[in-house]
């Protein structure tokens, strides 16, 4: 019984006064599959695909309304006509079909188009309740083929869709409710004057005529209310919390729109009462700009990437959840997608050369590209007689291949031999080939190379807190976790900061507590490694980079052959273009959230590259 559902809104771009501005958006244009600009007045049209369910038509249209919020100027909202007399807060069209027509709960057998003539009429008749209830006048059309459109629904000021969810799920019942009732054609003229009735006086007690006989409109509207009740219980349609709420704004004028509205514009003004909304709209998208809504099971890099490709008028399709594997489609062309950087680009060999740390390191080698120099070992016996060689001296010991640095050892200031043998134990038990390498002073930056081209260099720091003289470490971090773009489960770009054991344990070592109060500008570091799963810090370092070492990222992603390419580049001293250097992996998946939404620093529009690669844009 899912619908087939799509969703058409219209709204205007206003400035501060709430009076119609011009929209500047790159992406509005005519042949736009989601965005136009209406010829007639200028008003931006808003047209979700046909989607199955509520659930998936109202993200869609939700993520549609915040891609064109963030496009928008500062000081610019998209609002509905302000003007209440003019009698249209924004029209939503409803387009309504089923894949399969729901023949069963109809008496008799109908072919196709017939079903939805039926639907159609039956709509008719009873489109004086969505009138009462939307307080709007309702048009009712056979759609396109087998197919239903609701015109002209009242736009909710209270939700930024202009339709909640609830709504969208209760006219979904309302629907299947229609096709359990008979409809005689000789009531369509009785069907129009109670739609003429309810629209010019919307009075609960209005008069009404059903089957020939006089009704109040309440007491009507109450028996269609307990008989789609009884219908959702049989059916098993779970829309009882939506019941109570509809029930009190289509029977009581002080739970409607209309009259919250006019309370709030008592309140707050004519123009700021709606306008104050609109800003809450547009910060609500600025705070969810790194989420695409109903794909939240996604890794975050892959809505990154389906959220620019929706604005740029891309089709975008799921195809395997788990995997991260989407299709992107425009006109003919169609390209596969897997974890939002595995592209048609890339050949096989790159990402196995890649994947091998040892290869990868004698390639670069090859290539005059300094690494870290180093031994690799097969067996762990064979290690252990090499110990002398390289015991006391700074180095990094890790398994061959090995992702989220499984099994790396960092001594910094070399080791003794037992901690050494431990090392490589630990790498062993995750590869059967271990190298162990001279570790390169400075600091790590990843640079992300994209068709030959840097967009992106980061640079991450373990989790950390900056005093202000006044408060504790521990409310510190709990001020610095309620930054939008940290989360948890790994849905935002940053994780928030967890004051657990370790980050106890670590901060014994100075002799310092959660609940010390650091002095005003001093950093106070919770964790020794920089991860951004434990709270760590993404900063951008993309303009300030030295040109050379971006040169060198770019020689090292072309000598594996690789168009998408995570370089993890040591460089003693930042800013110096003649500091020493050595490259110490390449990634074929790269995160490009990370550089994204970094939590210091320009974000960066790394998924508008990755389409410009695949040549769906310019």
């Amino acid at each position: 019984m899912t619908p087939i559902i799509q969703l058409t809104r219209k709204g205007y771009v206003v400035n501060e006064n709430g009076e119609p501005v011009e929209a500047t958006c790159s992406f509005l244009h005519t042949k736009h599959p989601y965005f136009k600009i209406d010829p007639k007045d200028g008003g931006i049209i808003l047209q979700t695909p046909a989607l199955l369910g509520t659930q998936a038509s109202y993200a869609f249209l939700l993520n549609l309304h915040h891609l064109l919020l963030l496009e928008l100027p500062h000081h610019r909202y998209f609002w509905q006509p302000l003007t209440l007399q003019q009698g249209e807060e924004g029209i939503l069209s409803y387009h309504y079909s089923y894949a399969k027509p729901l023949h069963h709960l109809m008496k008799g057998s109908l072919e196709e188009h017939g079903f939805y003539q039926q639907m159609t009429q039956r709509a008719r008749y009873y489109r004086w309740f969505l009138t009462a209830l939307f307080r709007s006048t309702i048009e009712i059309a056979q759609g396109e083929g087998p197919s239903l459109t609701i015109k002209q629904l009242q736009a909710n000021p209270f939700d930024p869709c202009g339709i909640s969810q609830g709504d969208l799920r209760f006219l979904h019942l309302f629907m299947i409710y229609l096709l359990t009732q008979e409809i005689d054609e000789s009531w369509g003229e009785e069907g129009e004057q109670n739609q003429e009735r309810v629209s010019k006086r919307l009075d609960y007690n209005t008069p009404l005529k059903r089957q020939g006989h006089t009704i109040s409109q309440r007491e009507w509207a109450l028996a269609i209310f307990n008989e789609m009740e009884q219908l959702n219980k049989k059916l098993s349609l779970q829309g009882e919390n939506e019941f109570l709420l509809i029930k009190q704004r289509a029977l009581s004028y002080p739970f409607t729109w209309a009259y919250s509205m006019r309370k709030r514009k008592q309140q707050m003004g004519g123009v700021e009462a709606p306008l104050s909304l609109a800003r809450e709209y547009k910060q609500q998208a600025n705070d969810g700009r790194f989420r695409l809504l109903g794909y939240e099971d996604l890794e975050l890099s892959t809505q990154i990437l389906m959220k620019e490709a929706i604005k740029q008028g891309i089709c975008v399709d799921v195809l395997d959840a788990s995997e991260n594997f989407i299709s992107l489609g425009q006109g003919e062309r169609m390209e596969y997608v897997k974890q939002a950087t595995k592209t048609s680009k890339d050949n096989y060999v790159s990402v196995l050369m890649m994947e091998n740390k040892l290869v990868t390191k004698k390639i670069l080698e090859q290539g005059a590209i300094r690494v870290p120099k180093g031994s690799e070992f097969h067996h762990l016996q064979d290690a252990y007689q090499s110990i002398g060689t390289f015991s006391g001296h700074p180095l990094v010991i890790k398994p061959k291949s090995t992702n989220f640095g499984l099994g790396i050892s960092i001594f910094q200031t070399g080791a003794t031999e037992e901690a050494l043998k431990k090392a490589l134990q630990l790498a062993f038990s995750h590869d059967q080939t271990v190298l162990v390498e001279e570790f390169i002073p400075g600091k790590e930056y990843r640079f992300l190379v994209i068709d030959d081209q840097v967009v992106g260099v980061l640079h991450r720091v373990p989790a950390n807190v900056i005093g202000d003289g006044i408060h504790t470490i521990a409310e510190l971090v709990a001020k610095k976790n309620e930054n939008p773009l940290r989360g948890q489960g790994y849905k935002t770009p940053l994780e928030k900061i967890k004051l657990d054991e370790q980050v106890e344990l670590f901060l014994s070592q100075s002799h310092r507590t959660v609940q010390d109060i650091p002095a005003e500008g001093e950093t106070v570091y919770l964790r020794k490694n920089s991860n951004i799963s434990t709270g760590g810090d993404s900063i951008d370092f993309t303009d300030v980079m030295p040109q050379r070492f971006k040169e060198i990222a770019v020689a090292a992603a072309q000598v594996v052959g690789a168009k998408i390419c995570g370089v993890d580049m040591m460089i003693e001293r930042e800013g110096d273009e003649e500091s020493p250097y050595a490259i110490i992996e390449l990634n074929f998946n790269p995160a490009i959230h990370i550089h994204s939404y970094p939590s210091i620093g320009v974000e960066r529009n790394i998924a508008q590259h990755i389409l410009k690669l695949l040549e769906f844009t310019s």
